[in-house]
């Protein structure tokens, strides 16, 4: 392993990612994707506030 393997790797380990975030650590690079409840409760969110009654 090279130093900036073990400098992701450690930044990794050291991550506090949300609830309902997912991480991985993939070739190298951190990916964070949100989980499906999460995707939902944001196009929820942003209908409602198109929709909502004045």
């Amino acid at each position: 392993m090279t130093a900036v393997d073990d400098r992701m790797i450690t930044i990794f380990e050291n991550l506090e990612v949300p609830e309902g975030i997912k991480a991985e650590l993939i070739k190298g690079e951190i990916v964070m994707m949100a989980g499906p409840d999460r995707v939902h409760n944001f196009i929820v969110e942003k209908a409602s506030a198109y929709c909502s009654p004045t």
